[in-house]
């Protein structure tokens, strides 16, 4: 997992734009397609990919994430969290390159792992 001094060496690195914000990360969250994961019922998520949008915002995001948010657990795993507009925002660790998809749910982060406050599909959303 990434952490911020090492995100903003990929950023760098791969010339995306070092001054995204969180106007940015707002505009990311709410133009991309999310997914419900039906394949996970008891722990209720949605997710968007990367070969579905901008690959390059995509990636911004996942930075963003990395660079900004916390260290939490979850089933045992370690991933970095972020909250924004009422949703936790995270990925599964891998390099940059190999991200595919940025997950969001409707829970809170505590030192003992994720506690779910909802358990339902946010109304109006996919179920595809």
């Amino acid at each position: 997992m990434s952490n911020g001094a090492s995100a903003a060496g990929e950023d760098a690195a791969l010339g995306l734009p070092s001054a995204w914000t969180l106007d940015d990360a707002r505009r990311f969250v709410a133009g991309a397609r999310w997914v419900f994961a039906k394949t996970m019922p008891d722990a209720p998520h949605w997710y968007t990919l990367r070969a579905k949008g901008d690959g390059r915002s995509f990636e911004a995001m996942v930075l963003f994430i990395r660079s900004y948010g916390y260290d939490g657990r979850y089933g045992g795993a370690a991933y970095r969290y972020l909250d924004l507009g009422g949703w936790t925002y995270w990925t599964m660790g891998a390099p940059l390159a190999e991200t595919m998809l940025i997950n969001r749910g409707r829970w809170v982060v505590t030192p003992d792992g994720p506690v779910r406050l909802t358990v339902t599909r946010e109304p109006g959303a996919p179920s595809h």
